[in-house]
């Protein structure tokens, strides 16, 4: 069991004060970053290009982000982050731009 106030410094929440791309960054560049093989399906989220994503893929990471936290497609999966209600937004409004 943990205490709320020691899952950021575990990596299991995010880091207080940051915006939506800093969020992105921090709870989904484990996953999903340039390094990963190129043929799996997770890695056309690539954190590290943001600027670059195509609308289709920035709008498919908007529509995983708000799904229940019950169901396997939830980005970020819950069993590796906790986020808010208010970061989710921060991070929907980054994918919007």
């Amino acid at each position: 069991m943990f205490l709320d106030v020691g899952l950021a410094d575990m990596g299991f929440a995010a880091k207080p004060g940051q915006d939506g791309h800093g969020l992105l960054v921090q709870l989904c560049q484990q996953c999903h970053n340039e390094n990963l093989d190129q043929t799996i399906t997770r890695a056309l989220f690539g954190v590290d290009h943001l600027d670059r994503m195509s609308r289709e893929e920035k709008d498919l990471a908007i529509t995983r982000i708000q799904l229940p936290t019950d169901t396997r497609l939830k980005m970020p999966p819950a069993l590796f982050h906790t986020v808010s209600d208010a970061e989710a937004q921060l991070m929907i409004d980054a994918l919007k731009k």
